[in-house]
């Protein structure tokens, strides 16, 4: 077998540490998320009803991951991205949760995920209905994050992270850019009434906030 070339290493990286990113993605590194209870069935309509509101894939794209729909804590989307975080270690460990929801009081919650890409780049979308109380945005960034490292099988990146303006969109919203070894990572969240939306976008050039639009435009089309 051919050992993985040095930039494969880093592409891989770069993908791990980048699923701990989404605002939906698990919670404290090395901590498993609850089993989630079998949904009843209202709950398991309103998880499909969020499976109408996914963004279509975009021009160039094609779906790697998804359509799924379910509890929080029951989909394979919660499980791969603890699994991710558990092969990182952090320089800074408080950053390997930043802008995360608590899994854990979120992990019966109705919600869908889709993932596209292509050779320039990939699309991830989360939308969850929040439970009571919960209904919010993650937790501002540390400003300690702003930069910071994390090593994945001996392959070191450094992330550097800012926060980024939006267009007004939903009741509240924010997102962030990150740049690790010249790809940039672009985070958002949009809170609609109790649906929170979860956007990454990954490639070289990122417009994060026309995405986030029209992510958001189709949300507010199927949910009402």
């Amino acid at each position: 077998m051919v050992p993985p070339s040095n930039g494969e290493k880093m592409k891989k990286a770069i993908s791990v540490i980048s699923i701990g990113i989404v605002a939906l993605s698990g919670c404290s590194a090395g901590q498993a998320a609850a089993p989630a209870p079998t949904p009843s069935p209202s709950r398991a309509g309103e998880a499909r009803r969020l499976g109408e509101a996914l963004i279509a894939a975009p021009k160039g794209m094609r779906v790697v991951y998804g359509p799924e729909s379910g509890a929080f804590g029951s989909l394979k989307a919660t499980k791969t991205g603890l699994a991710a975080m558990r092969e990182a270690t952090f320089d800074k460990p408080q950053c390997a949760t930043a802008g995360q929801l608590d899994a854990t009081r979120a992990k019966d919650a109705p919600t869908a995920v889709v993932s596209y890409a292509s050779a320039k780049g990939s699309v991830t979308q989360a939308l969850v209905i929040l439970p009571d109380g919960m209904a919010n945005l993650p937790q501002p960034l540390d400003p300690a994050c702003s930069s910071y490292r994390a090593t994945v099988n001996g392959t070191s990146v450094t992330y550097t992270t800012k926060r980024i303006k939006l267009p007004h969109l939903g009741d509240a919203s924010q997102a962030f850019q990150t740049t690790a070894n010249g790809v940039q990572i672009g985070s958002s969240a949009v809170r609609y009434r109790n649906v929170l939306m979860s956007l990454v976008v990954i490639g070289k050039v990122v417009n994060l906030g026309e995405q986030t639009r029209q992510a958001y435009a189709r949300l507010s089309q199927v949910v009402k």
